[in-house]
């Protein structure tokens, strides 16, 4: 796993999964976007506010992320539809 930041624009990545190409992004919570490959696994998460994430976060933004995703690929797609970009 690596963490990167710029404090510059204060947002941040957490890359779970390295040298796997996103296949799609779902927006889970405010200030997060989850990145997905093409097979439905997290490879990812966006931090779009960097300085409220704090490190024992990522479990609890993994479990909401994965949530998210199962739950609009509900609908019977094959990935994700809500806020959703490739």
């Amino acid at each position: 796993m690596e963490i990167t930041a710029d404090a510059k624009y204060n947002v941040g990545y957490i890359k779970i999964i390295p040298k796997v190409k996103v296949a799609y992004s779902l927006e889970f919570e405010k200030n997060y976007v989850a990145d997905f490959d093409d097979k439905g696994n997290l490879v990812g998460i966006e931090l779009l506010d960097a300085k409220s994430y704090k490190p024992g976060d990522l479990q609890t933004l993994m479990s909401k992320a994965n949530a998210a995703a199962q739950k609009e690929s509900g609908r019977g797609d094959s990935e994700p539809t809500a806020k959703r970009s490739a």
